[in-house]
């Protein structure tokens, strides 16, 4: 789950981010101890000053080589973090929820096609025309729950039942055709939750305790209130720009099965290795949660079930991250070279677990992303970059100077500042997507180049009409 508040109260705290490390590898096997210190490097240079404490691990096909903590797990009492701290993974849960519903799926009790009325009849007639495939791939057109003002302001830690969470679903008008697009919602997946419950007879917590996590040997994995094991916790965060306050409350339950997981690096890093090797599913099941879903003009969407499909410099990612109330994480998947991030940190709100992640698995790939840093250019060549451009994916994206550098605006969406490092490329900020412009012979810029998650969509230049007095 994706939330973002602005507390009222923050104190500065001074962090000792890249000195501070708890604990150290996990087995025997061992990266080189230059990529060691690459990571390090890493932790240092997009950590520190953006989150209170981590925990970052790689794993090399199936067996973990690099296991570090830094910074603190409770910074009042000075209290180092550790790796086998646990914590909330908020939306890195939708992979485990995706897969029970492949393992019903695949029993025969469900069937991707089905629609969502058919299994919960009461909640809404236009769910008739939402499969549940729809749902896994955030395709359907069913409004985020999390978005709502009564979400936002009024929730604290009261325990919610789940026929009182779907009620916040219930009777929701679609905000787009089924399959029309892809959009984000965290509804999706509490509806999934929901058709897990009503499927199997089970609780959404017994259901993945009995068929995922025990089976795993998961043991520090579990729906958030459930645990069946005593580890350590961390206090967790709300993060702005260096300063650190208590974050909103907010029950678990209210997260469900779209961000109420805990988990440690450890046993997501187990869950990666059963992923590898084929455990729960069916090979063809497998390819199935990591293919992309094609919307209704044909496109492939950049989603599959539960997971986040891209490249990272240059080969198959596919990735997922969480945030909630004073916690996030991101893991990243590199199946072609056996290569598996997971990051976990005790903050939300300004944080980098993304971008943290990425930048070492890229380390552990051998190729490190560079960190960019912002040059100068005068007003008149940004000046030269700006204007209208048509996406090959049918937006239309406007390029406006702002100062000294540029933003980049698209109907519908916030618009992304985007800072220059050479005379024609720039970087976004705690992400690792870029803009390159392209000029023709003549020198005329002619195209825009944006890349994310490994992904470049070309955008056309459109000339400018000029109009003359009669």
């Amino acid at each position: 789950m994706m939330i973002h508040l602005n507390p009222c109260h923050r104190w500065k705290v001074k962090l000792l981010f890249a000195a501070l490390a708890a604990g150290g590898l996990a087995q025997a096997a061992s990266l080189d101890p230059a990529v060691v210190r690459q990571i390090d490097d890493v932790v240092g240079q997009v950590g520190k000053d953006r989150l209170p404490g981590a925990v970052v691990l790689v794993a090399r096909n199936g067996e973990t080589v690099f296991r570090k903590a830094y910074g603190w797990a409770d910074i009042d009492r000075r209290q180092p973090m550790e790796p086998a701290v646990s914590m909330p993974i908020g939306s890195v849960t939708k992979q485990f929820t995706a897969t029970a519903i492949m393992m019903l799926a695949e029993e025969g009790k469900l069937s991707l096609t089905d629609s969502v009325a058919q299994h919960l009849p009461d909640l809404a007639p236009q769910l008739r025309d939402v499969s549940i495939e729809q749902l896994l791939t955030h395709t359907s057109g069913v409004p985020d729950y999390t978005r709502q003002w009564r979400f936002l302001l009024l929730d604290r830690g009261d325990e919610i039942a789940l026929p009182d969470l779907l009620k916040r679903i219930k009777g929701k008008s679609l905000d787009f055709m089924p399959g029309a697009r892809f959009e984000y919602s965290n509804s999706n997946y509490v509806l999934l939750g929901a058709i897990i419950e009503k499927v199997s007879g089970e609780p959404y917590g017994k259901f993945m305790e009995e068929r995922i996590f025990m089976p795993l040997g998961l043991g520090n994995t579990a729906y958030a209130g459930y645990e069946r094991a005593a580890s350590m916790r961390a206090k967790g965060y709300d993060a702005d720009n260096g300063k650190y306050s208590k974050p909103k409350s907010i029950s678990m339950s209210m997260a469900y099965a779209a961000g109420g997981l805990v988990s440690t690096v450890d046993d997501l890093a187990r869950w990666d290795a059963a992923i590898a090797s084929g455990k729960l599913l069916k090979g063809e099941s497998w390819q199935r949660v990591f293919s992309p879903a094609r919307l209704q003009n044909g496109e492939p969407s950049n989603y599959g079930y539960g997971w986040g499909l891209g490249k990272l410099q240059g080969v198959t990612e596919y990735s997922h991250g969480g945030e909630i109330y004073g916690f996030s994480s991101f893991v990243a998947r590199l199946p072609e070279q056996g290569i598996y991030v997971a990051v976990l940190a005790n903050a939300s709100g300004d944080v980098t677990t993304e971008l943290l992640a990425q930048r070492v698995a890229a380390v552990a790939l051998g190729k490190p992303v560079p960190h960019y840093r912002k040059i100068t250019l005068s007003k008149s060549t940004l000046e030269e970059f700006a204007g209208t451009y048509h996406g090959d994916e049918g937006t239309v994206r406007t390029v406006k100077r702002d100062g000294d550098h540029l933003v980049v605006e698209r109907s519908g969406a916030p618009k992304v500042e985007i800072f220059p490092y050479s005379d024609s490329a720039f970087f976004v900020r705690d992400s690792l997507s870029q803009a390159e412009f392209v000029r023709d012979p003549q020198g005329k810029v002619v195209e825009l180049l944006l890349t994310r998650n490994g992904n470049v969509t070309r955008n056309a230049r459109v000339a400018t009409k000029k109009w003359w007095p009669l």
